[in-house]
């Protein structure tokens, strides 16, 4: 039989050469044949390695390859799928974070999410915070708590808290 790793000729089993990387051949089998996708073959004499989760192969590799920042990785058969907005992933990752209440994520391939500024809040996967309305105020970052100013307050928006209206009066005397 012809050896691991090697081509054989159909007929004599002489040997023809060595499995080209990214292809296997079993002990006994003839010729070599295309690592799948979601395998790597670093050795033409040995099977398929599935590729560790986070990481994929399109197939005919030696390595699998990380599954980059801003992308997810759950079908190591396929490529990267790029996050949506709202989550994030640093790579290598199956699937993207969802952004957190509290913060927002502009960018898929940031290495974390960014916090909400006071004024504004986020119920969690979310690629912007929302902006408390005027007329508003905001107490908190993580949560959609928008509660109307009292009498003889106000807010132009963006605010924590409203502002008490001051006027000044003149006095002549």
């Amino acid at each position: 039989p012809c050896p691991a790793g090697q081509s054989c000729e159909d007929d004599t089993n002489t040997i023809s050469g060595d499995c080209t990387p990214g292809t296997y051949s079993p002990r006994g089998s003839a010729v070599c044949t295309a690592c799948p996708a979601g395998s790597t073959c670093s050795d033409g004499a040995a099977e398929p390695t599935a590729c560790a989760p986070g990481f994929y192969s399109i197939g005919e590799t030696t390595e699998c390859t990380p599954c980059p920042a801003g992308s997810s990785c759950a079908d190591s058969t396929a490529a990267p799928v790029p996050c949506v907005p709202g989550t994030y992933s640093v790579g290598p990752q199956t699937g993207c974070t969802p952004c957190p209440a509290g913060s927002y994520c502009p960018d898929a391939a940031a290495s974390m999410a960014a916090p909400c500024t006071a004024g504004t809040y986020s119920t969690g996967r979310q690629a912007s915070c929302t902006v408390c309305p005027p007329g508003h105020y905001c107490p908190h970052v993580d949560q959609a708590v928008e509660l109307t100013c009292a009498s003889g307050t106000y807010s132009t928006g963006g605010e924590t808290r409203s502002e008490e209206h001051t006027s000044e009066l003149q006095s002549s005397d």
